[in-house]
């Protein structure tokens, strides 16, 4: 899967639950929920949102390391 800027494999996109949350009407929510299982629905917003944070990570490590041209230099 290409990035939105072409220039990574791999971005985080919008999550599934979001995605239900925004399209579900609110009272069919704890329907889906229940018949996904509240164990599944939670873990998956769990791994969810630490890729994400990874991401980010990531993110500001690369920044990081091209702001200093080549890489992290020893003192």
């Amino acid at each position: 899967m290409q990035s939105p800027d072409g220039n990574q494999l791999w971005c985080p996109g919008q999550s599934l639950w979001s995605l239900i949350t925004e399209h579900v009407p609110g009272s069919e929510l704890p329907k889906i929920h229940t018949a996904l299982g509240y164990s599944v629905v939670d873990m998956y917003i769990e791994v969810h949102t630490e890729a994400e944070m990874q991401y980010k990570m990531w993110q500001g490590k690369r920044r990081g390391i091209t702001a200093a041209g080549t890489g992290p230099r020893s003192l």
